[in-house]
């Protein structure tokens, strides 16, 4: 059983430390009953999925007090690496979390310098259990004593916790890109269980949001018992690609749900960068307020450099009606840009960028081929005035099936009559008759 243990079969050991706990007996001795007892804890907690795993916790709980009860707890200087997984997930679901510690010393104190010097390796689920162990140790010295019995690069992985937690970079505006540290996550894990979606929900809210309005947005289709499980599976996915190493009863940082609330949690680590793009608008509409429009310019520039594209550009048959509400204020933003520049400042150029970019947002905006039109004839650029009428036409006719306005005809009469103008000076005057 324990060789099915060290070598990662947690199905075949269970199978066999159940069967072996069923047939024990009286004459059993404690030493086997608790080894049996806590590999089989250790190996449901490898096997469940779930992040309560209360089946794997009361066995766990059933072991260490056996141990505990009958002073079993020389066992760790026998079979290190079952005691070790035993004491993480203890200290990770605060499970005898003090007897824990007392095991912690013992191994420290006890084991030989051949088994310590090297460390006692982790399996996998175990390893991603430490973050949470580290987490519920009460103070520096038991972090010193627990670290003496890692590897050296489990050692490595809790001094970076111990320093704090990595900055986590979000990325909306455009396609979905999320940075914990330096390490991207998978793409494709965030289109999983609709978890980038429900973040980028969360994240373009700024409080929190009714668990009901979080569910009609993400499940509209499902049954309310079946988009309730959606959601809390979405949410356990979520804080495990931002927080890989959460575990145990460790609350995640970020990720919350609690009374009926579903909400995101920002922290000085934190950068989302339509946090940012908010912020700068809500700056600019202050400075334009107060007067400040050459103030309220530069900041609405800086909010517009940060709209690398629309929300969650890589997913766009969701949460459209979101997206259409950002992409709103950022073209309101480029058509004041436009209109500043031109009647304010007077620069025809930075004008017609402006106009530009909101036309590429939407290429169809009748307006903005307008406000080009009127630059272009006002500086004497009647040839490009004539390529934006025609420009507007196409655009209008194929994604609208219109013709343009009676304000953009009058337009293009106004660029017929200049062009007349112009071709008549450049003629040359006729022969005197004879």
């Amino acid at each position: 059983m324990l060789h099915l243990f060290y070598t990662g079969n947690a199905g075949k050991a269970a199978q066999i430390a159940e069967r072996t706990l069923a047939r024990m007996d009286k004459k059993t001795t404690v030493l086997h009953r608790v080894m049996f007892t806590l590999a089989l804890a250790v190996a449901r907690f490898r096997l469940t999925r779930t992040e309560s795993r209360p089946a794997a916790v009361r066995v766990l709980e059933e072991g260490l007090a056996e141990c505990q009860r009958w002073g079993a707890e020389f066992f760790v200087l026998h079979e290190w690496q079952l005691g070790l997984a035993a004491v993480i997930y203890g200290l990770a679901y605060d499970v005898q979390a003090n007897f824990c510690l007392r095991l912690v010393r013992t191994m420290a104190e006890k084991l030989p310098q051949t088994v310590r010097e090297p460390g006692i390796p982790l399996a996998e689920p175990e390893s991603r259990m430490l973050p949470a162990a580290w987490q519920a140790l009460p103070d520096e010295d038991s972090r010193s004593t627990f670290a003496s019995l890692l590897t050296a690069a489990d050692r490595r992985r809790v001094v970076t916790l111990a320093r704090g937690p990595s900055p986590l970079t979000i990325q909306v505006l455009g396609p979905l890109v999320v940075t914990v540290g330096e390490t991207p996550v998978d793409v494709r894990a965030l289109k999983r269980r609709k978890s980038g979606q429900l973040l980028t929900l969360l994240v373009a809210s700024e409080g929190p949001l009714p668990r009901e309005q979080v569910v009609e947005r993400l499940w509209p289709d499902l049954d309310p018992s079946a988009a309730d499980t959606s959601l809390r599976v979405s949410l356990h996915h979520l804080r495990r690609l931002l927080e890989p190493h959460l575990g145990g009863k460790a609350r995640s940082r970020y990720i919350h749900a609690e009374a009926g609330l579903v909400w995101f949690s920002r922290h000085p680590e934190v950068q989302v960068d339509l946090d940012r793009f908010r912020e700068e608008l809500r700056r600019a509409e202050e400075a334009r307020d107060s007067g400040h429009l050459r103030e309220a310019a530069g900041l609405l520039e800086q909010a517009c450099r940060l709209y690398r594209g629309d929300l969650l550009a890589d997913d766009p048959y969701e949460l459209g009606d979101l997206r259409e509400q950002w992409r709103a204020r950022y073209a309101a933003a480029l058509d004041w840009l436009g209109e500043y520049y031109w009647h304010e400042l007077g620069s025809p150029n930075r004008a017609i960028v402006a106009f530009q970019r909101r036309l590429a947002l939407d290429e169809s905006h009748e307006p903005t081929h307008q406000s080009l039109i009127r630059i272009y004839l006002e500086t004497g650029q009647v040839d490009r005035a004539r390529r934006q009428y025609l420009a507007c036409r196409e655009a209008l006719a194929s994604q609208l099936g219109v013709e343009p306005s009676p304000a953009t005809e009058s337009l293009y009469q106004l660029i017929v009559q200049m062009e007349s103008e112009a071709q008549s000076t450049l003629e040359p005057p006729l022969p005197p008759r004879r």
